[in-house]
């Protein structure tokens, strides 16, 4: 019986024997160098630069693989930075890669990071370039093209010359191409998904991301991109000219709920509702100014014990860094429309939202009912009524200190329901809702028709 098992135990110890013997090989000392020799060779031969590196580490039982102290120069001159540093980078290698021509990696890791882009006044770049007759007959060359199943960037600051990006990202299924075409251009393609993206402002959760782009040293175009975050979808084109001092144009159109991109952003007020929004852009001399339009329909706020119910949004705006002003605004709530214009001003530790306009047939009944979660006695009141004219509004962060000036006609309808009292004359006073709402009127007379 045991001469049948006999040859396939001893292949099974030969194996374990080569597998154990390529372990303690690819451990020892002098092979740790001669792989790292061969990746910083490699490296240098991609970047077009010079490759330190403080710390190496091969780990052959997990294919994992750790450097500190990273320095890639790229093709950079004695007075420019490296084009990349990063104090840790480990990466995991996926067996696959030894099936197929294309690196992946199950992980990818690095700890404060910095990328330089740098494009010099002769529109030449301190990015790799093919040599010699590498692109002989050929359209373009790939530089990179690679793809990581988990992608994290801790503490990574990104510079095209003097402009600063800090990012940190954590992202799963990246995949990224990098091309070299005749003339200068770089072109690619890169996807993820279920990323996180930090800046020091926001922390936006992105289900899905695609983008083709190209640049050289005078522009660098995102010809089309996709993503889905906070809630939203959207598509938007992007292009950057003269790096040195930025100038470009956008285009964008996104769509979704609002509730998750309210919670994104903390606010507690809005529940529910469906937000568009699409415009086009241009930036230059450090400033961004956007116009277009937006609509937002159904939502349905609740401040203070207020809660008017659903409400529809229609607007153009116009935006710059300090304000967004909005014109031809119409929004439908409380069985009435209102008409106007406003303007958020966006300086000062959080935002100011003034609202100017012109009220026609706000049901007073409605009007009542959403005021009743805080003073339940206006739910017993029961009068019929339409409310026209103007009414001016103002508040602050999420719906903060909100506060309204009014001045109000109210017409009774030709007929009432059956225990409403039909109610005419009017109102100019105010209402506040901070803690709780408060109605201050300055000056009314009414009377009521049986």
């Amino acid at each position: 019986m045991l001469k049948h098992f006999r040859k396939p135990l001893y292949l099974l110890a030969g194996l374990l024997l080569t597998g154990a013997t390529c372990l303690i090989v690819l451990n020892a000392e002098w092979t740790q160098h001669a792989l790292e020799r061969l990746l910083v060779a490699r490296l240098e031969e991609i970047t077009g630069g010079p490759v330190h590196v403080s710390q190496f580490r091969f780990d052959p039982l997990i294919l994992r693989l750790t450097m500190r102290g990273l320095r890639v120069d790229g093709r950079r001159l004695s007075s420019e930075p490296s084009l990349f540093t990063a104090q840790l980078v480990a990466a995991r290698i996926s067996p696959l890669t030894l099936l197929r021509r294309k690196l992946i990696l199950r992980s990818l890791d690095w700890d404060r990071a910095e990328i330089h882009l740098v494009t010099r006044s002769d529109g030449t770049m301190n990015l790799p370039v093919p040599q010699g007759a590498a692109l002989q007959g050929r359209s373009s060359q790939d530089l990179l093209d690679f793809s990581v199943g988990r992608l994290t960037l801790a503490r990574t600051q990104f510079f095209w010359n003097d402009n600063r990006v800090p990012l940190e990202l954590n992202a799963q299924e990246i995949g990224i191409l990098l091309r070299f075409r005749p003339g200068g251009r770089y072109s690619g393609t890169i996807s993820l998904s279920s990323a996180s993206v930090r800046t020091p402002r926001w922390n936006i959760p992105v289900s899905y991301l695609a983008a083709r782009f190209e640049f050289s040293g005078a522009d660098a175009n995102l010809n089309s991109i996709v993503w889905q975050a906070a809630g939203l979808k959207g598509k938007g084109s992007f292009e950057l000219h003269n790096p040195s001092s930025p100038e470009g144009r956008f285009a964008f159109q996104m769509d979704g709920g609002i509730l998750n991109l309210a919670k994104t952003f903390g606010s507690s007020h809005l529940r529910g509702g469906r937000l568009s929004v699409g415009g086009e852009g241009s930036y230059g001399a450090g400033e961004i100014s956007a116009w277009g339009h937006i609509q937002a329909l159904q939502v349905d706020i609740q401040v203070a014990g207020l809660q008017p119910g659903p409400i529809d949004f229609r607007s153009d705006y116009t935006a710059d860094s300090n304000r967004v002003r909005l014109s031809q605004v119409q929004i439908k709530a409380l069985g009435g429309t209102a008409r106007g214009n406003a303007e958020i001003s966006l300086q000062g530790p959080s935002p100011r939202y003034e609202l100017s306009t012109s009220v026609s047939n706000l049901d007073l009944t409605t009007l009542l009912q959403s005021l009743a979660g805080a003073n339940t006695s206006l739910a017993a009141v029961s009068f019929a009524s339409k409310l026209n004219g103007t009414a001016d509004l103002y508040w602050q962060g999420a719906l903060e200190n909100f506060r309204s000036r009014f001045n109000l006609r109210f017409q009774p309808p030709q007929l009432a329901l059956p225990g409403q009292y039909p109610l005419e004359g009017f109102m100019r006073g105010s209402i506040e809702t901070t803690p709780v709402p408060i109605l201050r009127i300055q000056e009314s007379a009414f009377h009521t028709r049986d």
